[in-house]
């Protein structure tokens, strides 16, 4: 038989093209469902990953529904799936579907809710009687343990309803070609008729993801921070991307289509429980720290051994404003300042501070507590006098102070992990007191599943309590030992403030390359702004004036606008300040007076200092007067004094 003639040939395909060209379009593979237009996000298995995948309802029983897909899929012939019994007790399931039951079932919710509350009312109870929560605080914690939304796992066994076994099924494929990306996908489907309450109702999801390997040739490698070598080497790394296979696509959506799979906004409007939208942030306005006008500070010269005595690498000194007016820096070695006849005069004097940083008080004497040398000591100095006192801290030998604070009595209290000291420099006294730290941790534990962590080792009032936080923010008596103040927060981080003006900041890790700061009300613990930072950096220093009225806060930049003055009454930013030069602000304080704010700045290369002053608009100076005196931080990474950094 001879070879049919070339028109023949030439004919048959033009007929195998016109029919091709009348035949279904073969389907193209996407990164999501083309008929699937919700997602969630749960786990492929119980003991899998959680992904974020396409899904159907279908108000069909589970056992209908399997041999529906699983017939569908096979007519694919694009590969066979495995499928696995993934069936087990309710209990054991995605923990959100305790979420989905409760809003079903009202009985079920009511049963957990007495469990809970059951649970942390006794831990209450001891913690009330010990003096370790406030009963403001214990009211406000019942309530959040009977309202919360997540629970343990041996509480949900406790309730029945979620001891029944739910069917549930899952489907797998993987494909690697010798050539080309490695393809995974499946899905599975699961019973939720006893979640949802009502008819029988099968969840089916499904997601895939396609794996690329990439070569290129590298002539080098490199160590990091040390140099590169030749070393000439195929380098491979591999690209994960969202992938749904076109045909599995149209397989599902045919299966449950035929059982009457819910449209899409009826089925978002069943599973809204499940979609675990994150709540929005506490509606707040964003104050911008550069939108005041920009004033470049006026700096004086300091001598030229100032680097010698307050080195830049020395993180024991302090900037601290004095009660007649002069300023001081106070540290290993210390040197106060006066402005006279348009310069600064400086005076050394006999002060040795530590790391654990000073506090001014009413008297005008600077105390602080220095842990890092071979003894620990309670450091007094006097301004009238430049007298010193030095007392002794045994307890202290062996651990560090967590946080201390000056006593308006003249004493200074001191806080361990499960002790506070009163120390009186006069006598050279200690007396102990005690606090269960371990009880207040118990009721933190407790909480877990009820309210957010808003944890922060220490928050510097200068009130004379002894602040932190867990579940909230509360203040501790060092007379008395017992919790005596607190406020409700969410927020985590708080570092600094004051109670007299009703402020208390927090710095926020957002990610976002700027430098922004939260602003809560020990009042109402409400979030009253935000403060955007005028330079996206690290914070240098924060000062606030005798009552809060000002806060003054330094990034820790050289040259430009790198501190913003704050009117805390409404949060408008007064001033913007830049410093002359290439110098960057290392530390501030208000003057007693409040008409004056100090900074003190550093050059670019370390080698020279300046003292720099801001002038009060009289409208907002705020004097010191009774236990009231200005206070400030300079943010560093050590102990009390990093200013949220970590």
């Amino acid at each position: 038989m001879g070879k049919p003639p070339l028109h023949f040939i030439l004919g048959a395909c033009l007929a195998v093209s016109l029919i091709a060209g009348h035949a279904a379009p073969a389907p193209k593979d996407t990164e999501t469902s083309q008929y699937a237009k919700t997602e969630i996000w749960l786990q492929r298995s119980r003991d899998d990953y959680v992904v974020k995948a396409s899904y159907y309802l279908v108000p069909a029983p589970p056992g209908q529904v399997k041999n529906a897909l699983a017939k569908a899929l096979a007519a694919t012939g694009s590969g066979s799936y495995a499928w696995k019994d993934d069936s087990a007790p309710l209990w054991s399931m995605d923990a959100t579907w305790i979420d989905v039951s409760r809003q079903a079932h009202p009985d079920v919710n009511r049963a957990l809710e007495a469990l809970a509350a059951g649970a942390v009312r006794d831990t209450l109870r001891q913690a009330l009687a010990a003096g370790v929560v406030t009963p403001e605080e214990n009211a406000a914690y019942e309530k959040a343990a009977r309202m919360r939304t997540r629970f343990g796992r041996e509480e949900i066994q406790a309730v029945p309803f979620f001891a029944q076994r739910i069917e549930r099924w899952t489907f797998d494929r993987a494909r690697r070609p010798l050539i080309g990306a490695d393809y995974e996908d499946g899905g599975g489907l699961m019973d939720v008729s006893a979640m949802l309450g009502g008819a029988p109702m099968t969840l089916v999801w499904f997601d895939g993801v396609r794996t690329t390997e990439h070569r290129a040739l590298k002539l080098t490698s490199c160590m990091t921070g040390v140099t590169c070598f030749p070393d000439p080497h195929i380098e491979r790394w591999k690209t994960a991307t969202p992938h749904i296979d076109a045909a599995t696509d149209r397989a599902i959506h045919t299966a449950v289509a035929g059982l009457g799979a819910l449209p899409a906004a009826a089925a978002d409007a069943r599973m809204t429980p499940f979609l675990r939208l994150v709540p929005p942030e506490p509606a707040g306005r964003t104050v911008e720290a550069a939108s005041a006008p920009v004033e470049t500070l006026a700096a004086y010269d300091l001598p030229a051994d100032e680097t010698d005595v307050h080195r830049y690498d020395d993180n024991t000194w302090r900037l601290v404003g004095l009660k007649g007016g002069d300023v001081m820096v106070a540290g290993a070695r210390s040197r106060r300042y006066a402005l006279r006849d348009g310069a600064i005069r400086t005076q050394d004097v006999g002060a040795r501070f530590g790391e654990d940083g000073i506090r001014a008080q009413a008297d005008g004497a600077i105390r602080g507590v220095r842990s890092d040398g071979a003894q620990a000591r309670l450091i007094v100095w006097s301004p009238k006098d430049d007298d010193v006192r030095s007392t002794p801290l045994p307890m202290l030998q062996d651990r560090s102070a967590q946080d201390w604070a000056p006593q308006p009595s003249g004493m200074a209290a001191i806080r361990t992990e499960n002790a506070i000291y009163l120390v009186d420099p006069r006598t050279q006294a200690v007396r102990t007191v005690s606090w269960d730290e371990r009880l207040r941790a118990k009721v933190s534990d407790s909480l877990d599943d009820a309210l957010p962590w808003a944890g922060t080792q220490a928050i510097r009032f200068n009130d004379g309590l002894l602040w932190r936080a867990d579940r909230g923010a509360y203040g501790i008596s060092p007379a008395t030992g017992k919790a005596v103040a607190s406020f409700a927060t969410d927020t985590p981080k708080l570092f600094f403030g004051s109670r007299d003006g009703d402020w208390a900041i927090a710095r926020l890790d957002r990610g976002s390359g700027d430098a922004r700061y939260r602003i809560v009300s020990p009042r109402t613990g409400q979030v009253r702004f935000d403060l955007k930072a005028a330079q996206p950096v690290a914070p240098a220093s924060v000062a606030r004036s005798a009552h809060g009225r000002l806060l003054a806060i330094s990034s820790d930049v050289a040259g430009g606008p790198s501190t913003a003055v704050v009117d805390m009454q409404n949060g408008k930013v007064v001033a913007t300040l830049a410093t002359p030069g290439a110098y960057r602000v290392k530390a501030a304080a208000f003057s007693w007076q409040g008409t004056r704010l100090w900074l003190y700045l550093e050059s670019a290369d370390m080698r020279t200092r300046k003292l720099a002053r801001w002038d009060v608009p009289q409208p907002y100076a705020d004097a010191a007067d009774g236990r009231a005196v200005p206070d400030q931080m300079r943010c560093l990474l050590v102990r009390g004094e990093n200013c949220g950094n970590y």
